[in-house]
């Protein structure tokens, strides 16, 4: 009976995830998503997003692993899922998936890519639907050289909305908002702002699209013990200094990141010199912006055993996210690992080199980053 059930269930999932012409794209293998995620129901999008209730994309049973997107792109995109025992590419047929094509930001299972166009220099923008292989809709952005830096749902207009910004003028760069309900883009109510979000590593033009959203507000860190904020109701966009400022300082060289924890949001600091650590802290009262130190995860590299023999390490770490009692970290050249932060023990996560990465790019993990899918 067990058996029978399992067979219709994975037979269910491949037919709401397979799209008509991509019959012959997925092998026969049991599907990633449904060895321990049953498929609770499916989601009714419109192309332009517009929902009463906030439409919930991923509807599974987490009991194990979350599931994680690797995204890939010397050349031009590749988006991949994993949910910690298998890893299973996506179908980008019908996006444009050049060169000047990138990942931006991802939330409720949507993922947000952004393409640019090099003879205009506009940019247009692409929701898609890695679950299901589907594009929901594009936006073309009128504004030169615009880039995405947070994707994000309105809790009261009910609907996605895409927060944009441009190149600096007069020592303030302009935010823009795009609406899926009037399909229209339009500047924030105080569009000029003296930062933005800071740089990816691929491109000026590219800024860090992976907000933390708590609050109704988006979250990036920019540095300088700084964390930027900008608030979906209002459209207010504000800086905060990080209280515990004093202690990153003597932390001396780290990397920091902000991340959502459950509806908490927490700062990780990297740190590298010996003996390497992740410093956690969490936000303990919003409205007082009072932080608290929660946990200091070693990264022993016993612990985190390389992928294959290397010969120059680059210890580059990045907390991916959180997901119940455990954080999602990469580290270059060895791999993905699920950290409990109870119990203190390291897990990796299943992860693969493809064949045709590995022989084009032996560091092809410079390339490539991480999203939380959960």
């Amino acid at each position: 009976m067990n058996s029978q059930c399992y067979s219709w269930i994975t037979h269910l999932y491949s037919k709401l995830t397979r799209n008509d012409h991509d019959h012959d794209y997925y092998d026969d293998e049991t599907s990633i998503l449904l060895k321990k995620r049953p498929l609770l129901r499916s989601p009714k999008l419109t192309n332009n997003l517009i929902c009463e209730d906030r439409p919930v994309i991923l509807s599974y049973f987490f009991d194990e692993r979350p599931l994680i997107l690797r995204y890939f792109f010397p050349k031009y995109l590749r988006l991949f899922i994993i949910d910690g025992n298998s890893e299973k590419e996506c179908n980008l047929k019908g996006v444009d998936s050049s060169e000047s094509t990138n990942f931006v930001a991802c939330i409720d299972g949507l993922v947000l890519l952004s393409s640019t166009n090099t003879v205009n220099n506009h940019t247009r923008y692409t929701i898609f639907n890695p679950l299901h292989n589907a594009t929901i809709t594009t936006v073309d952005s009128p504004v030169r050289i615009q880039a995405a830096c947070g994707f994000f749902f309105h809790p009261l207009a009910k609907e996605y909305r895409i927060l944009a910004v441009g190149d600096k003028n007069n020592g303030y760069y302009e935010y823009q908002i795009y609406s899926l309900k009037s399909k229209v883009w339009r500047k924030i109510a105080n569009p000029n702002f003296s930062l933005r979000p800071r740089n990816c590593w691929k491109s000026e033009d590219l800024v860090d699209g992976d907000a933390a959203i708590v609050n109704g507000a988006l979250h990036w860190y920019v540095g300088d013990d700084v964390a930027m904020v900008f608030d979906m109701i209002s459209e207010e966009i504000s800086l905060k200094f990080l209280p515990f400022k004093d202690q990153l300082r003597r932390l001396y060289h780290f990397n920091g990141f902000i991340r959502r924890k459950g509806e908490e949001l927490c700062f990780c600091a990297v740190v590298y010199q010996e003996p390497g650590a992740i410093h956690v802290w969490g936000l303990q009262d919003y409205e007082k912006w009072r932080w608290s130190k929660k946990f200091v995860v070693d990264l022993m590299e016993y612990e985190y055993p390389l992928m294959e023999p290397c010969l120059m390490l680059v210890n580059i770490v990045s907390v991916v996210g959180f997901y119940k009692d455990e954080m999602v970290l990469f580290w270059r050249h060895r791999g993905l690992f699920l950290y409990n932060l109870e119990s203190r023990s390291v897990q990796r996560i299943w992860n693969k080199k493809l064949r045709i990465t590995r022989s084009r790019l032996p560091y092809y993990d410079q390339y490539c980053g991480f999203a939380s899918y959960f």
